[in-house]
């Protein structure tokens, strides 16, 4: 899941451009990709067992899950795996 997480936080827009996102789709993710940098810093942050922000990320990749298609989801996996997106290698 944290690699996932690490992927979702360093794709960048020309990947979601190739993965041929909606205007809506990208705000989406944007705030979604927002949520992930703010669970990470928190993750780091001293904090209590039993708090919200020591989920262990399924929410923020459930949360992606359902704002891309399924094809969109495989390409993105695919791309965090190390493959390509279109010909756009992950950076």
């Amino acid at each position: 899941m944290r690699s996932l997480q690490s992927c979702l936080l360093g794709t960048r827009p020309e990947t979601w451009a190739a993965l041929k996102l909606t205007r809506d789709q990208l705000q989406r993710v944007g705030f979604v990709q927002e949520a992930c940098k703010g669970r990470m810093r928190r993750s780091w942050a001293k904090k209590k067992a039993s708090t919200i922000s020591n989920a262990d990320g399924s929410t923020i990749m459930g949360e992606l899950k359902s704002i891309l298609t399924p094809e969109q989801y495989q390409a993105w996996v695919a791309y965090c795996g190390g493959g390509s997106v279109s010909g756009h290698a992950p950076k």
